[in-house]
């Protein structure tokens, strides 16, 4: 027990190479709600700006004030990133319709979101092929590369990380 709060254990069965196995005994995480703090005044801004913006304008009106999320981020509310789309195959297929295809390949195209078509479908797949109105969508979400900390850099953050126990239990 840590600062009246009861901190339950996780269990992780480790195999490795060779077949030895380890048993390890974890702390639980944090709740997300306890690792990633807002200020309270933000909070009660974003309750404020809720009687009469929607959540989109409420992100623009924050990132215009340079108010930042917990990770220190811009506000974004892009919640789709990527769409995969395909007809069923095989024995039993149910059809797919040409109008929800189109569809959602528009919703995209207005959202900007990444739209990859896997096939019409079918029980012969390859001859439906998977071009729509003469083309194919191979679209893929952009590709996020996080350099490694430097060594002093992740050794600061984990001293950091083992502190957040003594600031829960205040």
């Amino acid at each position: 027990m840590k600062g009246g709060n009861i901190r339950y254990k996780i269990t992780v069965h480790v195999r490795l190479s060779g077949g030895a196995t380890r048993t390890l005994a974890l702390d639980r995480p944090l709740p997300i709600a306890q690792i990633r703090k807002f200020k309270p005044e933000l909070v009660v801004e974003v309750d404020r700006l809720l009687d009469r913006h929607c959540d989109r304008e409420i992100a623009d009106i924050l990132n215009k004030r340079g108010l930042r999320t917990w990770e220190g981020k811009p506000f974004n509310l892009k919640k789709i990133d990527w769409v995969i789309v395909g007809g069923e195959s095989g024995p039993g297929a149910r059809p797919i319709d040409r109008s929800w295809i189109i569809s959602i390949r528009n919703q995209c195209r207005t959202a900007k979101v990444p739209f990859f078509f896997k096939q019409w479908g079918g029980v012969r797949k390859s001859e439906a092929g998977r071009e729509i109105d003469g083309r194919t969508y191979d679209e893929f979400p952009e590709r996020t590369v996080v350099p490694i900390p430097h060594e002093d850099e992740r050794a600061a953050k984990l001293a950091a990380v083992s502190q957040w126990d003594s600031l829960a239990a205040a």
